[in-house]
Protein backbone atom coordinates (compact mmCIF):
# COMPACT_ATOMS: atom_id res chain seq x y z
CA UNK A 1 0.00 0.00 0.00
CA UNK A 2 1.36 3.40 -0.94
CA UNK A 3 1.96 5.90 1.87
CA UNK A 4 -0.70 8.60 2.05
CA UNK A 5 -0.34 12.24 3.06
CA UNK A 6 -2.09 12.82 6.41
CA UNK A 7 -1.24 16.30 7.72
CA UNK A 8 1.16 19.22 7.50
CA UNK A 9 2.10 21.98 9.92
CA UNK A 10 4.58 24.73 10.76
CA UNK A 11 5.65 25.23 14.38
CA UNK A 12 6.35 28.50 16.18
CA UNK A 13 9.82 27.35 17.30
CA UNK A 14 10.99 26.68 13.70
CA UNK A 15 8.86 28.70 11.26
CA UNK A 16 11.07 27.89 8.26
CA UNK A 17 10.38 24.13 8.51
CA UNK A 18 7.22 22.70 7.00
CA UNK A 19 6.48 19.23 8.42
CA UNK A 20 4.45 16.61 6.56
CA UNK A 21 3.12 13.40 8.12
CA UNK A 22 2.35 10.25 6.13
CA UNK A 23 0.37 7.10 6.91
CA UNK A 24 3.50 4.98 7.31
CA UNK A 25 7.28 5.12 7.65
CA UNK A 26 9.14 6.37 4.60
CA UNK A 27 12.45 5.19 3.18
CA UNK A 28 15.06 7.88 4.00
CA UNK A 29 17.11 6.83 0.95
CA UNK A 30 14.50 8.41 -1.33
CA UNK A 31 14.61 12.10 -0.47
CA UNK A 32 12.98 14.14 -3.24
CA UNK A 33 14.47 17.43 -4.42
CA UNK A 34 12.84 20.73 -3.60
CA UNK A 35 11.68 21.14 -7.19
CA UNK A 36 9.00 18.46 -6.63
CA UNK A 37 7.43 20.64 -3.93
CA UNK A 38 5.40 23.80 -4.10
CA UNK A 39 4.43 25.71 -0.96
CA UNK A 40 2.53 28.94 -0.53
CA UNK A 41 2.03 31.45 2.23
CA UNK A 42 -0.50 34.23 1.84
CA UNK A 43 1.61 37.07 3.27
CA UNK A 44 4.51 36.75 0.84
CA UNK A 45 3.43 34.38 -1.92
CA UNK A 46 5.25 31.20 -2.88
CA UNK A 47 8.22 29.99 -0.87
CA UNK A 48 11.16 27.98 -2.17
CA UNK A 49 12.27 24.67 -0.68
CA UNK A 50 15.97 24.81 0.23
CA UNK A 51 16.29 21.22 1.47
CA UNK A 52 14.28 18.11 2.31
CA UNK A 53 14.79 15.31 4.82
CA UNK A 54 12.90 12.22 5.97
CA UNK A 55 12.61 10.78 9.47
CA UNK A 56 10.16 7.96 10.16
CA UNK A 57 6.74 8.90 8.79
CA UNK A 58 7.63 12.60 8.36
CA UNK A 59 9.16 14.76 5.67
CA UNK A 60 10.75 18.07 6.63
CA UNK A 61 10.90 20.86 4.07
CA UNK A 62 13.23 23.73 4.95
CA UNK A 63 11.92 26.89 3.31
CA UNK A 64 13.84 29.95 2.11
CA UNK A 65 11.94 32.24 4.48
CA UNK A 66 9.93 31.89 7.67
CA UNK A 67 6.17 31.66 7.82
CA UNK A 68 4.46 34.25 10.00
CA UNK A 69 1.27 34.49 12.02
CA UNK A 70 -1.76 34.58 9.77
CA UNK A 71 -0.18 32.97 6.71
CA UNK A 72 -2.58 30.65 4.90
CA UNK A 73 -0.27 27.84 3.80
CA UNK A 74 -0.68 25.05 1.26
CA UNK A 75 1.72 22.38 0.02
CA UNK A 76 1.76 20.37 -3.20
CA UNK A 77 3.91 17.40 -4.21
CA UNK A 78 4.35 16.56 -7.88
CA UNK A 79 5.83 13.11 -8.33
CA UNK A 80 8.90 13.36 -10.59
CA UNK A 81 8.54 11.81 -14.02
CA UNK A 82 11.85 10.00 -13.56
CA UNK A 83 14.54 9.62 -10.94
CA UNK A 84 14.02 9.59 -7.20
CA UNK A 85 10.52 9.67 -5.73
CA UNK A 86 9.13 9.31 -2.21
CA UNK A 87 8.42 5.73 -1.19
CA UNK A 88 7.99 3.47 1.81
CA UNK A 89 10.46 0.77 2.77
CA UNK A 90 8.60 -1.74 0.57
CA UNK A 91 9.06 0.46 -2.50
CA UNK A 92 5.47 1.76 -2.73
CA UNK A 93 5.54 5.30 -4.14
CA UNK A 94 3.73 8.37 -2.87
CA UNK A 95 1.36 9.76 -5.51
CA UNK A 96 1.12 13.41 -6.50
CA UNK A 97 -1.05 15.34 -4.03
CA UNK A 98 -2.18 18.83 -3.21
CA UNK A 99 -2.64 21.55 -2.77
CA UNK A 100 -3.19 20.50 0.85
CA UNK A 101 -3.82 22.84 3.77
CA UNK A 102 -0.97 23.31 6.27
CA UNK A 103 -1.74 24.13 9.92
CA UNK A 104 0.03 27.36 10.87
CA UNK A 105 1.12 27.26 14.53
CA UNK A 106 3.32 30.37 14.27
CA UNK A 107 2.29 32.80 16.99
Amino acid sequence: TAPLFEAAWVNNASPTILRLKFSEELDPNYVVAGTAWSASGSSSGAKNVLSTSISGDKIYLTMDEAYVTGDTITVTYTKPGSGVDIRDKSGNQVATFGPEAVTNNVA
